[in-house]
């Protein structure tokens, strides 16, 4: 019966403290359900024969404990860590669920393209693998100071991913329209496809997602979270469509104004049905098409998110003083 849970923070190595160790294995020695919280603070490094406790005589009376019991320091360093192996899993479980939560959100550019059979098996793995590589930055972001991130290190990240996301779409749209395009000796079709409709895209917009998440954390803007990762995917759904524009212009035609094509793919395709006069014969297919294409960008607004609030993921501002990266108020803002 009962249970007990350890909460590893960044103020007190539970190592450090003779108490909490033998705590935790007299629990789980006795069958008590022992759960690890989600953070990304360190468990501890050191072993348990070096703790100490504020009172002397306590530490004398656990040492004499462990010593009629006939157990060792060692052994209760093999079951604490054991459990602490099980925060592992869930970090795995957690960043997991992440990619591939991230790579469906490309499964809309399946539908949109129309790929063959035969091409979207490279496309998944490309989303699939692009979008553990985002994750496994994010994670090692967080997790660097234990939890608490730096505004600066998280809009460095967010620019980089912009940057190479749109540039790399906007060189291979151009490698498209040559004679070194797809095709080529040195760039296969498949390769072309899976780098433009896929790798790129996820760094793109995972780019966008945490640079929104940035400016609205420095803008000190306190929102429900839900009501957080809609702004944040509607942010997401017209940024998109403004940066590819503006990346390809410059590779293209410089003299093409910056806000030529600034509407989403969708609403553009739906407005041309309209002049057509087909938009009320087909206003399930344009609503459709608008919600997939606007569902696409609210899993990466909802994942960062999401995963700040379940791990305790702060931001850094000032001094060291940490701020929640959902639903805050301005004055916990220093």
């Amino acid at each position: 019966a009962g249970r007990m849970l350890i909460v590893p923070n960044r103020e007190c190595d539970i190592y450090s403290r003779l108490w909490c160790v033998y705590e935790v294995f007299t629990a789980l020695r006795l069958g008590i359900h022992v759960a690890v919280a989600n953070t990304l603070a360190s468990a501890g490094r050191s072993r348990s024969e070096k703790a100490t406790c504020s009172c002397d005589d306590d530490a004398r009376r656990i040492h004499g404990e462990i010593t009629d019991q006939g157990y060792t320091f060692a052994e209760i360093d093999k079951a604490v860590r054991l459990l602490f192996w099980r925060r592992f899993w869930s970090v795995l479980k957690a960043c997991s669920a992440s990619t591939c939560l991230l790579a469906l959100c490309m499964m809309e550019t399946i539908m949109d393209t129309g790929l063959s059979e035969a091409d979207r098996g490279y496309f998944v793995a490309g989303a699939v693998l692009a979008s553990a590589f985002v994750v496994m930055l994010i994670y090692m972001v967080a997790s660097w100071n234990q939890g608490l991130v730096s505004n600066r290190v998280v809009l460095a990240l967010a620019v980089g991913l912009i940057v190479f996301g749109y540039t790399g779409q906007a060189c291979l749209h151009a490698f498209s329209q040559s004679q070194t395009g797809p095709g080529s000796s040195w760039i296969s079709r498949d390769v072309h496809l899976t780098l433009n409709w896929a790798v790129c895209p996820v760094w793109a917009v995972s780019g966008l997602a945490l640079l929104v998440l940035v400016v609205g954390n420095w803008a000190r803007v306190g929102c429900h979270p839900r009501f957080q990762v809609v702004l944040m995917a509607l942010a997401i759904w017209f940024l998109d469509q403004l940066l590819t524009h503006f990346w390809r212009s410059i590779v293209f035609d410089a003299s093409v104004p910056f806000f030529a094509d600034w509407a989403p793919v969708s609403i553009r395709r739906c407005l041309k049905d309209s002049d057509m006069g087909s938009l009320f014969d087909t206003t399930y297919v344009c609503a459709a098409r608008i919600a997939a294409n606007f569902g696409r960008n609210v899993i990466p607004a909802a994942v960062p998110v999401a995963q700040a609030i379940a791990w305790g993921v702060r931001t850094r501002r000032g001094k060291g003083k940490g701020a929640s990266l959902c639903r805050r108020k301005p004055s916990a803002c220093m």
